[in-house]
């Protein structure tokens, strides 16, 4: 398929390239070309134009086609709008990449979502392996309501058993799983943590940094997300960003949650 979609591009720009060329213009015939494809993995992100090795390209999400100089490397610079909160930004990012014959395909993500720090490489969680009956997950702690002081919470993940009608989800009792240590920033490494088959619902309970309930106003604090229904995607980053408690309500099926709060903001900020 990619080999497909490479042929196809080259063979578009190579045309437009012959169609463009004034009269008496003199083509190489022997010029090879690579392209680069830049996917972009990033909500916040637009990419406006990139550079290779000084000569500028409007981005093309399908390729741009550049010529192939043999050398070790090339230096790409990428001119982007970054959207904030609806402020938008222009900003300017550099880098080297390897210099690869053919095809080049890069991803565009944050290395750190927290300051906006991006790279360019390979897909972040590309060649994770995953044992069976594990989630792999770096989860980050986004909220100043959960840990006002950037104390580490605890999320204790109860199992997901069935799915009853009408559409409400059944737990078990008391968690089964815990991923400790949740702080503002990324992780350097996975967690893993239960997977059951068709898992479709997750629900967890915060812990404070001493392991006891979190609690707001007398309530415990549960958190909910949504997978989907086959969870091929068992590779995660989330992001916790709990604003504000104000429901008893599981999101996922409506009914009240007695003894606590609740709230759905569990982020997928990537996924694999």
């Amino acid at each position: 398929m990619k080999n497909l979609l490479y042929t196809t591009i080259l063979s578009s720009l190579m045309l437009m390239l012959s169609n463009s060329c004034k009269k008496g213009e003199f083509i190489d015939s022997n010029q090879e070309f690579s392209t680069i494809i830049i996917k972009n993995l990033e909500n916040k992100i637009k990419i406006d134009s990139i550079y290779v090795d000084n000569q500028a390209y409007k981005f093309d999400y399908l390729g741009n086609l550049i010529p192939y100089i043999k050398k070790d490397s090339m230096e790409v610079v990428i001119k982007y709008t970054e959207n904030n909160n609806d402020i938008l930004t222009n900003k300017i990012f550099n880098s080297k990449i390897e210099n690869v014959k053919g095809l080049n395909e890069l991803h565009l993500f944050y290395d750190d979502p927290k300051n906006l720090t991006i790279s360019i490489g390979k897909h972040p969680l590309e060649g994770v392996e995953i044992k069976d009956g594990k989630v792999l997950a770096k989860i980050f702690n986004s909220s100043k309501l959960l840990s006002p002081n950037n104390e580490p919470i605890h999320l204790a993940f109860y199992d997901f058993i069935d799915l009853t009608i009408p559409f409400e989800p059944i737990y078990s009792n008391i968690p089964t799983d815990t991923i400790f240590n949740i702080t503002n920033r990324i992780p350097n490494n996975f967690q893993e943590f239960r997977y059951l088959k068709d898992q479709i619902f997750w629900k967890a309970k915060v812990l404070k940094e001493n392991k006891e309930e979190l609690l707001i106003d007398n309530k415990k604090v549960y958190l909910f997300i949504l997978m989907g229904e086959t969870m091929q995607e068992r590779v995660l980053i989330l992001n916790i960003e709990t604003q504000s408690l104000n429901s008893q309500i599981d999101r996922n099926n409506w009914y009240e949650i007695l003894d606590g709060y609740t709230d759905n903001n569990i982020l997928i900020y990537m996924s694999r």
